[in-house]
């Protein structure tokens, strides 16, 4: 799409920019469908419930290559991932939380596992998110928010969960993210939208929102400012404010489908929202403006189960493969052509050199008499 046209001097320059348009730029396969993917860095952290966890090398997008791997013996379901720093912590419904020594990408290990049992008794952690060496914990049965303590990752210690929880918090499959170091914002399916304190009591709702009858909020994605974005059922895709404790719903994109269950935002790069609309082998990609809320444009790509975004491009779990999208190379910015120079001016032709005048010869002398 054509962005700017103007002129520098009198001459017309064009700088082209792709305003969406995002392509696969490449693709890695698995054995196993995945579930959740977490990227920092040069690297995806793909979790696979059938098998554990892989670590793929995404920085050449174009050639990404598993580097790292982690089978998690007899995980059943495994939903949440994040890394922060050194340490991972991969949830799953059957077998807790895992703690993961990250250091080196190449070689991840388990430093301890935080077995339902611990957590609490017939929980199932479903999602986590790390911060200040705390791993918060949305759990789908006893619908309730744990706080685990891995100041010592071996060594992981659950805080106390009468002051750490509210049976009010979430229900379903609850989605968390951690937006700063102060706020959890969950998209708690039908229970809705929390944003709630780090600061004990973890119960302190600092703000709901609670959906119409039959809506679900399925995930969460922060945008710019106090914006963030909910993907859920039958509604698609959602635009909120929250300030303070006032949520605000500002517009909203339709699901073709009547679901979605993941949604991202690019801001580094196209400044687009994505959301996954529909599920499994009926899904698309669909791309909207974060400002207008205007679709931007829709890819036919089936079999998303799993969305993330490093800021800059998408990353899609399209059952047993890893999928890239991005930008294709931008045209670099307009430059003032060199003015062409002028047609060379002929020489004046070289006089030839002068010919030396030929002798004058002497007059005759008379001989004597």
């Amino acid at each position: 799409k054509l962005q700017f046209l103007y002129f520098i001097g009198m001459l017309p320059c064009i700088w082209v920019a792709y305003l969406g348009a995002i392509q696969s730029l490449g693709t890695v396969s698995f054995t196993s469908y995945i579930d959740e993917i977490c990227v920092k860095g040069n690297y995806a952290y793909v979790g696979m419930p059938a098998y554990g966890m892989k670590v793929v090398d995404v920085s050449d997008p174009a050639n990404p290559s598993v580097v790292g791997d982690l089978p998690l013996t007899g995980v059943f379901k495994g939903y949440g991932l994040d890394v922060v720093g050194n340490v991972a912590a991969f949830a799953d419904m059957n077998k807790g939380v895992y703690i993961i020594d990250v250091s080196t990408p190449t070689n991840p290990q388990v430093s301890a596992t935080v077995t339902p049992a611990v957590i609490a008794a017939g929980s199932e952690p479903v999602d986590v998110c790390i911060i200040n060496n705390k791993v918060y914990v949305s759990d789908a049965s006893t619908l309730k928010v744990f706080v685990i303590d891995i100041t010592s990752p071996a060594a992981p210690s659950v805080l106390s969960s009468s002051a750490w929880s509210d049976t009010s918090v979430v229900t379903g499959i609850p989605r968390i993210i951690a937006v700063g170091t102060t706020d959890l914002h969950l998209a708690a399916d039908t229970a809705g939208y929390r944003k709630l304190s780090t600061t004990p009591p973890l119960s302190t709702t600092i703000s709901e929102a609670v959906p119409a009858a039959g809506d679900k909020f399925r995930d969460v994605a922060q945008g710019s400012g106090t914006t963030f974005f909910i993907a859920g059922e039958p509604f698609g895709l959602k635009k909120i404010t929250i300030s303070g404790a006032t949520y605000t719903e500002v517009a909203a994109y339709p699901s073709t489908q009547s679901q979605s269950h993941g949604v991202v935002f690019c801001p580094q790069s196209t400044g687009h929202v994505y959301f996954v609309d529909g599920y499994g082998h009926t899904s698309s990609l669909t791309e909207v403006d974060e400002s207008t809320f205007n679709l931007v444009q829709s890819y036919s790509v089936s079999g998303i189960k799993a969305i993330a975004s490093d800021g800059v491009r998408v990353y899609l779990g399209k059952d047993a493969e890893l999928d890239i999208w991005g930008l294709p190379p931008t045209q670099a910015p307009p430059t003032q052509a060199p003015p062409t120079p002028a047609p060379p001016t002929p020489a004046p032709p070289t006089a030839a050199p002068d010919t030396p005048a030929p002798p004058t010869p002497a007059p005759d002398t008379p001989a004597p008499p």
